[in-house]
This record gives C-alpha cells, structure tokens and sequence, in this order.
C-alpha cells in the first residue's frame, strides 16, 4: 500500500555524469490505482521529468538526487505501475540508474535527513536500468510497480 507520502531517488551507478544540456535525461511516469466500488480505478499520470535532472543540471557518477514528494492523503492510493526513463548523453557509461522509493508518514521526516542514510538499505528498490559501454544517445526505459 501506497504511504502517505513518498518521493522518488535516483542513484547514478554508472562511470559517468549525466548532463541536461547535452541531453541526458532521467524521468519517472506513474499512474496510481486504487479501488473504488468494487472496480480499479487510475488516478490522473504523475510525471517527474525534471526534478532529477533539469537545464544546466548534472547528475555525477555514484551520486543521487530526490524527486518531488507526492502527497497520498486525499487520493488514498494502493499502488502503482508506470515507467523509469532514461537517456545517456556521453560514450562509455556502464553501469545502472538506481530508482528507489522513500517514504514519509508525516512529510517532515525522511530517512534521506538521518546522519546514517544509507540508500541501498534504507529505501525501497524499484528497478535497475542498466546502461552498455556503447551508451551514447542510449534511450531506455523499464517498467515498474508497486
């Protein structure tokens, strides 16, 4: 079930940095659901395209960064499905774009504050987009869910 609120992080596992300007991208799609009289119904698309990346931004090698918080305490919703996008601006990256969820019962305390933070163990894996050695211009996507 969907807390009550919750962004997304990215982490950059990959030997290289990610620039807006030369045409990188890191974006989230999601449609929320809940059920409603018996049937699933979607809520409205939630798009992050430029809360990890936007002009003149740059997302280094091993490095994170958070999305927007999306606030569940009206809309009530379970879960999810949707899409982790991204697109490699420079030749040679090899390894992963992380995307985890974090999760907050009153939107003022995230464990991403705490002097202890550690994202591999302290959020929740979504996916690992995997990017090749030749990933120029590599445009990928994968699905994810909750």
């Amino acid at each position: 079930m969907l807390p009550k609120f919750y962004r997304f992080r990215v982490r950059n596992e990959t030997d290289q940095t990610f620039t807006f300007d030369n045409a990188a991208r890191i974006e989230v799609h999601i449609a929320p659901w809940k059920m409603t009289s018996g049937a699933m119904a979607q809520g409205t698309i939630i798009s992050d395209t430029t809360a990890f990346l936007n002009t003149g931004g740059t997302l280094a090698a091993n490095v994170e960064t958070e999305g927007a918080v999306i606030d569940n305490t009206s809309n009530l919703f379970i879960g999810f499905t949707g899409t982790f996008y991204c697109k490699a601006d420079v030749t040679s990256t090899d390894g992963t774009m992380d995307l985890y969820m974090e999760v907050s019962t009153d939107n003022s305390r995230w464990p991403s504050d705490l002097a202890d933070f550690d994202i591999t163990t302290d959020m929740i894996l979504l996916g690992k987009l995997t990017l090749s050695t030749d990933a120029v211009d590599e445009d990928r996507a994968i699905p994810i869910s909750y």
